[in-house]
């Protein structure tokens, strides 16, 4: 989900929650966690068709019964390059 407080619907700066699952496979049997987080980002539009953005998001997983390493974040970047009809 995005929220665009200052500019006009899917362009300029948005912010949202992120709600995340994430799974690992691996010899020693992998595991699955839950996390929640945030993204800050802009968004716009070249000539109303060609789309661009940059993220930078944060989560942060829960320990689970598969999961038994401690809870931990994670911060990554998100670029998007798209096209609208």
């Amino acid at each position: 989900m995005r929220y665009h407080p200052f500019a006009k619907n899917m362009s300029g700066f948005y912010f949202g929650p992120r709600v995340s699952y994430f799974t690992r496979s691996g010899d020693d049997g992998g595991f699955s966690s839950f996390g929640v987080g945030i993204s800050l980002g802009w968004h716009w539009f070249i000539k109303d068709k060609f789309a661009i953005g940059f993220a930078i998001e944060y989560d942060y997983y829960f320990k689970s019964k598969e999961n038994p390493v401690a809870n931990y974040g994670i911060p990554f970047y998100r670029f998007e390059l798209g096209y609208a009809w």
